[in-house]
């Protein structure tokens, strides 16, 4: 399988351009890793690139700040499958 055959997204063709366009492998790659082991960060990721790409809204660039600090902050505990005390 190459790159150019590689395509996350199942049946893309009922998918909107801008779907398309934002959801790169890479991003479809991660954004289903999260989904597969913490549903919660992937919603967080999910959105934050939607509003990227999607939407503008005042508080934008912090609405997405945020996301990343808590996805920042989460991830060791996701990945070691140990519970850290405290914030980083």
């Amino acid at each position: 399988m190459t790159l150019e055959d590689y395509n996350p997204l199942p049946d893309a063709s009922h998918v909107p351009i801008l779907e398309k366009t934002c959801w790169t492998p890479a991003r479809a790659e991660l954004r289903a890793w999260l989904q597969r082991n913490a549903p919660s960060l992937a919603e967080l990721y999910e959105g934050a690139v939607r509003l990227m790409y999607e939407n503008s809204l005042p508080g934008q660039v912090r609405f997405i700040s945020h996301a990343v600090r808590e996805i920042r902050n989460r991830l060791p505990d996701v990945i070691s499958g140990i519970k850290g005390e405290g914030q980083l």
